[in-house]
């Protein structure tokens, strides 16, 4: 079954976190496939759950494993965003160890390529 990693990323140093406009960045593994969008903030925004789902349903991808780490707010997009795709989808939610980014590490590769 294929994965799809979300995480947030910011533009600029770890300092300019605090005033920056998150970006959710999605990837989908074994595949070209990937999406950025700039979010107004962390959590389940309707117009970010809206956008984040459209991309994933023009990947064409029914089944899959959809995979973060512990962050509460990408925890709680994840969660929105499976929602909103809604019984068409399998989805297998799944999330990396508690500080073990490594383990989600094709999604904070393909941040360097957003």
């Amino acid at each position: 079954m294929p994965t799809i990693s979300v995480d947030y990323m910011f533009l600029g140093s770890e300092q300019d976190e605090e005033r920056a406009a998150p970006i959710v960045a999605m990837v989908a593994h074994g595949t070209r496939m990937k999406s950025s969008r700039v979010a107004p903030r962390k959590g389940p925004v309707p117009r970010t759950v809206d956008l984040t789902a459209q991309d994933i349903k023009s990947w064409g991808i029914r089944q899959f494993v959809f995979k973060s780490d512990q962050e509460p707010s990408i925890f709680a997009l994840k969660a929105k965003i499976v929602e909103a795709l809604g019984s068409e989808f399998t989805i297998v939610p799944e999330t990396s160890a508690v500080g073990e980014s490594e383990s989600n590490g094709t999604v904070e590769i393909g941040r360097a390529h957003v």
